[in-house]
């Protein structure tokens, strides 16, 4: 969906603030080395980035897959002349800053349509400059775009809430939202460190709605400690909004009560004994290594067969008890 720039500013913009995560993995460097553009790994995740630097000499570079500079600094070296997307997040602590005097540098804004806004360095408050635009930039209130810079942005999804709650076994994400315009799906991504985030399930949205919705979700084997949640909106057209990042502690209390399924480690096709009385004819989840429910099993005679999986370490969840366990090849 085209990020429509308008002139109404949505309440909940202040709830959509960039992702905190470890300086070290959001720093984007992009530079010349022995003839070769190199990006730094904290340019991975364009969407992510908490630090942007242009390296002198680049030359020409377009950069349309970052679609979030909200709050960002980019910092841009002579003869580097960057091209961004207009639909891009900016924010009133959204800047350019030239190293050096910024020689040779031109920046171009392209929107969706090819329409494209170029500004060089120029001097005092030329229209075309650097400075002047950003100007623009410090006059947005909550979230603009690089294309609109001093107009709020219609945003996909006008959040109203964003939180998670650890319980005995699981820990729950609640999202709510005021109104959506083409939400096709939440992506839900969960991480152990704040930096490498993994895929945890995905949400189907309302479409377009200007009612209030609620979203539950249970992640049922988190790890013990701190665990941190990720949510991405997808438009239809495959547009993505990250809506932020929120942290739970969760203590795993219930794996002390069974600890004894049996084989362990175990191969495809074995039969998985819970050895936990009174749970025949129960439903056990079957839990992968990315948190990930792959299924559930009905258990007759305290266990079910294990079905094709890779090698690594899973868990079984019965009736609010768990036990960790090894597949071997």
């Amino acid at each position: 969906m085209i990020k429509s720039m308008v002139a109404a500013l949505l309440v909940a913009a202040p709830l959509l603030a960039p992702q905190s995560v470890s300086a070290q993995e959001c720093n984007c460097l992009i530079e010349r080395v022995d003839g070769q553009t190199v990006r730094s790994p904290g340019c991975s995740r364009p969407d992510l980035v908490c630090s942007l630097e242009l390296g002198a000499g680049i030359g020409d570079i377009d950069l349309r897959e970052f679609t979030d500079l909200r709050d960002i600094t980019v910092y841009i070296g002579n003869h580097a002349s960057p091209t961004f997307r207009g639909a891009t997040f900016s924010s009133n602590a959204t800047q350019f800053s030239l190293l050096n005097g910024g020689g040779g540098v031109v920046i171009t804004i392209i929107d969706d349509q090819g329409t494209t806004r170029t500004m060089g360095p120029g001097g005092g408050n030329n229209p075309n400059g650097i400075r002047a635009y950003n100007q623009e930039l410090q006059s947005c209130e909550g979230t603009c775009t690089l294309w609109g810079p001093s107009a709020p942005a219609l945003l996909p999804v006008s959040l109203l809430s964003w939180n998670t709650k650890a319980y005995d076994n699981y820990v729950e994400l609640r999202w709510s939202t005021m109104s959506e315009k083409d939400n096709a799906y939440y992506l839900l991504l969960h991480s152990r460190d704040g930096r490498t985030f993994e895929e945890i399930a995905t949400i189907v949205g309302r479409g377009t709605t200007d009612q209030i919705s609620d979203y539950t979700y249970r992640h049922l084997a988190p790890a013990t400690g701190i665990n941190y949640y990720r949510i991405e909106q997808i438009d239809f057209d495959g547009s993505n909004t990250a809506l932020g990042v929120q942290s739970a502690s969760w203590n795993d209390i219930a794996a002390v009560a069974m600890r004894s399924a049996t084989p362990n480690p175990a191969r495809v096709g074995d039969r998985l004994n819970l050895n936990l009385p009174g749970t025949e004819g129960e439903v056990a989840h079957l839990i992968g290594p990315t948190g990930r429910v792959l299924g559930e099993y009905r258990l007759q005679g305290g266990g079910f067969t294990l079905p094709e999986l890779a090698a690594g370490t899973y868990v079984v969840r019965v009736r609010g008890q768990s036990s960790r366990f090894l597949v071997a090849n």
